[in-house]
């Protein structure tokens, strides 16, 4: 039996449900972490996050957007970070130029990932296919694949 979900729980869940078929109009989405393992597989990323590299959170994974391309052609690396006490900052680090409300979209999803994960509603993305299996419940799975 699952406890029952919080306001924030809720607002969260929605944002997924509400704005994942925006983005996968654009980008297939995956999840990887830690952010050492982030940076060997796009070094680019490294750069990025240096002034923010201790306080990148350990326990959160990063959230990978990459456009629908076999091979991509941009990508956009979610970092969760924190910051005066919200433990779920974002910084985008993209190959390409990011729009305002695409920035706001990918930004806002990522960090609703972040927050239903810490808070349990998610299983965390290490604990094998549970994660990916609850997050195509909510969307589908063209958010995942191309």
């Amino acid at each position: 039996m699952s406890s029952p979900i919080s306001e924030p729980q809720s607002q969260a869940k929605s944002k997924i449900e509400g704005t994942w078929q925006a983005i996968a109009k654009q980008y297939t989405t995956g999840w990887m972490g830690p952010i050492e393992v982030v940076e060997t597989t796009f070094p680019h990323v490294s750069s990025k996050v240096d002034d923010i590299r201790p306080v990148v959170s350990p326990s959160l994974p990063m959230i990978v957007y990459q456009t629908r391309n076999s091979p991509p052609e941009n990508m956009t690396v979610a970092v969760p970070y924190e910051s005066g006490g919200d433990k779920y900052k974002c910084r985008l680090v993209a190959t390409n130029t990011l729009t305002g409300p695409e920035t706001k979209l990918l930004a806002e999803f990522a960090q609703a990932l972040w927050f239903l994960i810490d808070s349990a509603i998610l299983p965390h993305p290490d604990e094998g296919k549970s994660f990916e299996k609850k997050l195509l419940e909510w969307t589908g799975p063209s958010l995942i694949a191309i």
